[in-house]
């Protein structure tokens, strides 16, 4: 049986990763989204790779902000 929340997810999952001109506050957004729902899974692994995701993009969003 197909599950196709589960295909759903990880087709925005590799979207986050993947594609840099996504809006970086819906890409915060749904960091956090997938977050909730891999721990949910327990799959650590993308936790850990999302969580990184979302330092860097922070640290990104401080240094632009200091710019302007």
């Amino acid at each position: 049986m197909i599950n196709y929340e589960h295909l759903a997810i990880t087709e925005v999952y590799d979207i986050l990763l993947y594609n840099p001109d996504v809006d970086l506050v819906l890409k915060l957004n749904l960091v956090d989204n997938l977050l909730k729902y891999y721990i949910q899974i327990e799959d650590y692994e993308k936790c850990a790779v999302l969580e990184e995701l979302k330092v860097v993009m922070e640290k990104d969003d401080e240094s632009n902000n200091k710019k302007t």
